[in-house]
């Protein structure tokens, strides 16, 4: 059997963020795991000011180790916000796991894109650019738009984080654009048992758009009951178009007292072995190969070669 899991004792003591005692160790050869963060020492590189919480340290080692334990071959790191708009962290992780990790950097702002060029991003590992709509609010719109113009002809590709009532606000600009859009954490849309949710089909109905099977407990409304009958419905319609992501090494809840955002918080006690067998249990062993090996390589590894 291609996902043949064994289980055995993890390093979770050295291993910040990974909750649980079992290791996958047999994903199919070439994994990736596509969306992960990395909070290297802060004396080095500091969060911004403005930021909404402070997180653990987190070296590229760790994530190395991380991936290790759960059998991924690659990954993808993603900007995280307590940076603000500085991708120099981002940029030394990725440099720190070259041949393993590539890049997605916070998107600059439309006045700035015109003194950015994006071969020279990529030539760092950088794949794409991640629009976070809770930084960016109203400004998500025309963000999205003058980056899709900014990158055409570029391999690169948009990371869309934001709640999902906004995703549904934006299906008409982002169903709309020429470069691939890829969704965040099921787009924050919880799965019904067994069934995809008619606000999900239709932004995948659209071929420009992918969607990250990620951190399904941020999901509000998210079950795990069913998850993986639902993750099989995804498969089936749109096969070429799905990632997983562990969303490792799970960052805590924004404060809701301003006053505690710079107070550094622990990382959520998440099972992240569990919850990529949870997920995975009711594929094929062809849709295994899809969604952890296939589909992130058609997106991600062109940057990986380039890094």
């Amino acid at each position: 059997m291609l996902l043949n899991l064994s289980m055995a004792e993890s390093k979770e003591d050295s291993v910040p963020g990974l909750a649980g005692a079992a290791t996958c160790s047999a994903l199919p050869a070439g994994s990736w795991d596509c969306h992960i963060h990395v909070f290297p020492d802060p004396s080095r590189f500091p969060f911004s000011d403005g930021r909404r919480y402070t997180p653990e340290t987190v070296e590229p080692v760790d994530a190395r180790n991380t991936l290790r334990l759960l059998g991924a071959d690659h990954a993808v790191i993603q900007h995280a916000t307590p940076y603000g708009e500085d991708n120099a962290s981002l940029l030394w992780s990725v440099s720190s796991l070259a041949g393993v990790a590539v890049g997605i950097a916070a998107c600059p702002g439309i006045e700035p894109m015109s003194n950015h060029d994006p071969e020279k991003w990529a030539l760092s590992g950088i794949a794409g650019f991640r629009v976070h709509d809770t930084a960016m609010g109203r400004q998500t719109e025309s963000i999205l738009s003058s980056a899709d113009a900014w990158l055409a002809g570029s391999q690169m590709h948009l990371d869309l984080h934001a709640r999902s009532e906004t995703v549904h606000d934006l299906i008409p600009v982002i169903s709309g654009l020429k470069i691939p859009v890829v969704l965040d954490h099921f787009a924050g849309i919880p799965l019904e048992k067994g069934q995809v949710p008619k606000t999900l089909r239709m932004l995948m109905d659209y071929e420009n758009i992918w969607l990250k099977l990620s951190a399904a407990y941020r999901v509000k409304g998210m079950v795990s009951d069913g998850i993986a009958d639902s993750v099989a419905c995804l498969m089936d319609l749109y096969p070429t178009r799905c990632l997983w992501g562990s969303d490792w090494p799970h960052t805590p809840p924004h404060p809701d007292h301003p006053g505690r955002r710079k107070t550094v918080l622990p990382f959520r006690k998440i099972d992240t072995v569990s919850e990529v067998i949870n997920l995975s249990a009711s594929l094929t062993d062809d849709q295994k190969l899809l969604l952890f090996r296939d589909n992130p390589a058609r997106l991600y590894s062109w940057a990986l070669a380039r890094g």
